[in-house]
């Protein structure tokens, strides 16, 4: 639906990922990178890609501007090294449902969770961490609302750990 390129954010001095909707896609494609905008705009979690800016060129391109990132999406990953010792994976997708239930409490469902939309990069102590992206398929999950318009949260689920013992 878009194209991803490394840029330099010019008035915050930054190095960003900018995704911007293919010149010829139809409406629709047009209204799910709206909803993708909107839907990552709504998260705060280190497990979600970061929103930073969005807008549209001068001739009403849009685009989305985010965190770049260092590293490569989970099935690059997977297709690289074929498998992950036990600990490894257990992290990842501990980090995976940190942001699922990050998204959730935001009151959105992702719908395209798959080992492309999964991104490892590293933190500054050298662990993997796991973040998801691509949200153009989300939808608002209305069975968290209830009557007159008030939020309503889940129900309580168990903490996860990052600790894992191999």
């Amino acid at each position: 639906m878009g194209e991803v390129y490394a840029a330099e954010h010019a008035r915050l001095d930054r190095r960003v990922a900018v995704k911007i909707l293919r010149s010829n896609e139809q409406q629709a494609a047009l209204d799910r990178f709206r909803r993708e905008v909107r839907a990552i705009a709504r998260l705060e979690s280190e497990y979600v890609v970061n929103v930073i800016d969005c807008g549209e060129t001068d001739d009403g391109t849009p685009y989305l501007v985010m965190d770049l990132l260092r590293g490569e999406d989970l099935r690059c990953l997977l297709e690289r090294e074929r498998q992950l010792v036990i600990p490894r994976a257990v992290n990842l997708i501990l980090d995976v449902c940190h942001g699922v239930a990050a998204v959730h409490d935001a009151g959105l469902v992702h719908r395209d969770l798959k080992p492309g939309n999964l991104f490892v990069t590293r933190r500054s102590t050298g662990e993997d961490w796991c973040k998801i992206l691509d949200f153009g398929v989300a939808k608002i999950d209305t069975s968290i609302w209830i009557a007159e318009g008030a939020a309503g949260r889940s129900p309580a689920r168990p903490t996860l750990s990052g600790d894992v013992n191999p």
